[in-house]
């Protein structure tokens, strides 16, 4: 009952709603206090005196609960059976009290002091431990406002379960591996064109095994260019890893030219370098010079795709693509110890197309963090939604022809005279089709159930696919499609065109349904058929939820790591 626990506010606060309440019990518990024999309390310090004197200057003696000092037995008990906890401490080195309370899933009021912000995020109702007419008011809404308790609920369960005793004891173990190998057990680098915070499927996949690596107390070094951003700092570590950028002269993206990475580079000494991507001749013609230089070095690839994938490419582009695809297929399997294929299907074209040994491919799929169910809610975004009673379609991708989206509009805008409060949510990064999109929203006035968001934040891009019933991915080509996985995992079912990744990641009918790029008849039906058959949706967004486990970075490091011992053996 120190005074930075505030507690005599509390007392004052509750005072001016007990009337409004008057079955209302305020339960006080804290060892602070004794229970008798004679179920009287007893004050045990000076603060405890002065408290319950307070009680009964306020008239609030026959209103109060203190229960004394309470075991782990039974605090879930009185913390199961309350309407909220208040915990308006000024300073705490942690605040376990406000995380039991979370745990127990009942609201919280909590001063916006110390390390509460932080623990906390806006799972919380925050107030200012010294305004007691603010206590009384979040005291007032927390009982009368089911809308706010419940989202208050949700929001704290979520916060709950990101601090457990196992993912405690998880970071204490890497803490102690970091510090039992503070000389870094191998050198790894990873050489790819783009990387954090830039945002995509292949970048997002070297980020997770880079950070997984250097979990494991290894040496990590990206070699990057800066992306044509002059913001983006040269040298940065990122969690443990070194992130060199260097300045793309150009803006090509297969030939881009950053000639600064020459000679970092070469003088580097890797152990094993994993580079991404396959068709970028400054890459090519740097990695040949350090295997010529070390014929030892272990070099890996995931491609990710073919070279120039997308197919949608002009005679002469088309005549570059076959010409250095033959090139490449002269001495990629000489350059590279393995090729990683991200869906079953690639190893066939890199087997054909640019000649790796069979037993030079393996798989690892692409991954998603075990926790990326554990978001704070982006409550501005909510707001501009308003998604009470809609049923929502979510679409992510860059704005692009070959992305699709411009067929997945068309079939939401015919489908909404059968179904009023269907709602179409698309995110994603600027893109050349940008502006049809925004005139194939605008021609049809439709801007009103169909929202476009630009380069979302990764929590509005959670609170959105939460919200979302179904995940549409109607690319033209995806290697594998990680914002499928992503919807899996916060309970959408799918459709998606019959891409490598889609024929990957979905069995047709059972977490979701294919279709045929360009195809709005066949996408318009699947649709139809999703949102009217309400047992259908439900249980492939249950087989969703158990298959995204498969694809959990967890589980797809331990295959990589594999790779990468016995590489080094």
């Amino acid at each position: 009952m120190e005074s930075n626990k505030n507690v005599p506010a509390i007392l004052h606060a509750y005072k001016n709603i007990i009337k409004r309440f008057p079955d209302l019990k305020l339960v006080i518990v804290g060892k602070d206090f004794k229970i008798g024999w004679d179920n009287k309390v007893k004050p045990l310090t000076p603060q405890a005196r002065e408290l319950l004197t307070l009680s009964e200057d306020l008239k609030l003696k026959h209103s109060l609960i203190f229960t004394g000092e309470v075991d782990d037995i039974h605090l879930p008990i009185i913390l199961n059976n309350a309407e909220a906890l208040i915990h308006l401490s000024e300073y705490e080195g942690f605040g376990f009290a406000v995380l039991e309370g979370m745990a127990a899933k009942i609201p919280v009021i909590a001063s916006r002091r110390s390390c509460y912000p932080e623990i906390l995020h806006e799972a919380a109702y925050f107030v200012d431990p010294k305004n007691t007419e603010k206590i009384s008011e979040a005291m007032l809404q927390v009982l009368e406002d089911e809308k706010l308790k419940k989202d208050l609920i949700k929001k704290a369960t979520q916060v709950a379960d990101s601090y457990t005793w196992i993912k405690c004891a998880q970071e204490t173990l890497k803490l102690l591996n970091l510090t039992i190998n503070k000389v870094p057990k191998h050198n790894i680098s990873y050489l790819i064109t783009n990387f954090h915070p830039i945002k995509g499927g292949a970048e997002q996949n070297a980020l997770m095994l880079a950070l997984k690596e250097a979990e494991a107390g290894n040496n990590v070094k990206i070699f990057t260019s800066n992306s044509n951003n002059k913001e983006l700092t040269s040298k940065e570590i990122f969690n443990g890893i070194e992130i060199n950028r260097f300045n793309k002269i150009n803006k090509s993206y297969y030939l881009g030219f950053y000639p600064g990475l020459f000679w970092p580079f070469i003088k580097h000494k890797a152990d094993i370098i994993h580079v991404h991507g396959f068709g970028f001749l400054w890459h090519d013609f740097l990695l040949l010079i350090k295997k010529i230089i070390n014929p030892h070095l272990k070099i890996i690839n995931t491609p990710h795709g073919p070279f120039m994938a997308h197919g949608q490419y002009s005679l002469a582009k088309k005549l570059l693509k076959s010409v250095f695809t033959f090139i490449q297929k002269i001495y990629l399997n000489f350059l590279y110890s393995k090729v990683i294929a991200v869906n079953p299907s690639q190893a066939n074209w890199i087997h054909k197309e640019y000649g790796i040994s069979k037993d030079k491919i393996v798989l690892v799929p692409n991954a998603i963090a075990d926790d990326y169910d554990k978001f704070i809610e982006d409550k501005d975004l909510i707001e501009q939604i308003k998604p009470e009673r809609k049923f929502i379609i979510s679409f992510i991708g860059r704005y692009e022809k070959y992305k699709g989206l411009q067929d997945l509009i068309k079939c939401v805008i015919e489908l909404k005279a059968k179904y009023k409060n269907l709602h179409l949510i698309a995110m994603g990064n600027e893109g050349n089709y940008l502006e049809e999109i925004r005139n194939l929203i605008r021609n049809a006035q439709a801007d009103k159930y169909i929202t476009v968001l630009i380069s979302p934040s990764d929590n509005a891009i959670k609170t959105v696919l939460n919200l979302s019933n179904i995940y549409v991915l109607p690319s033209s080509w995806e290697a594998f499609g990680i914002s499928i996985v992503e919807a899996m995992k916060l309970n959408n079912a799918i459709v998606s065109t019959r891409t490598e990744g889609g024929e990957y990641l979905i069995k047709d009918e059972e977490n979701g349904y294919l279709y045929d790029f360009q195809d709005t008849v066949d996408l318009c039906s699947r649709l139809d058929t999703l949102i009217s058959d309400k047992k259908l949706l439900k249980q492939m967004k249950f087989n969703n939820q158990k298959k995204a486990l498969e694809f959990s970075i967890t589980t797809v490091y331990d295959t990589y790591r594999g790779i990468l011992r016995d590489l080094l053996k």
